[in-house]
């Protein structure tokens, strides 16, 4: 109860400044966005996508498999009677 109305308190002055402040109001145009998209519809037809991720998650999982097994080995080296 009592550190409820510190902290109400304590809070006083910050919420009355942030009550005072004015409201913005801000709007995006509605062809605020084709160039992006246009460039993404570039991007993709030089740069096809759904024909590289077969070769990304190959090498993706290679990778992950290295790093797991050199883990795997690092802790390993540090069991006395399975010195590496």
């Amino acid at each position: 109860m009592l550190t409820d109305q510190l902290i109400t308190l304590f809070f006083i002055i910050p919420s009355a400044l942030i009550a005072m402040l004015p409201t913005v109001n801000a709007t995006i145009p509605d062809g605020a966005f084709t160039t992006v998209n246009d460039t993404f519809a570039m991007v993709a037809y030089i740069l096809p996508l759904s024909d590289m991720l077969i070769p990304f998650g190959i090498v993706v999982a290679l990778r992950t498999l290295q790093i797991t097994i050199s883990i795997i080995i690092r802790i390993k080296s540090f069991i006395p009677t399975m010195g590496a």
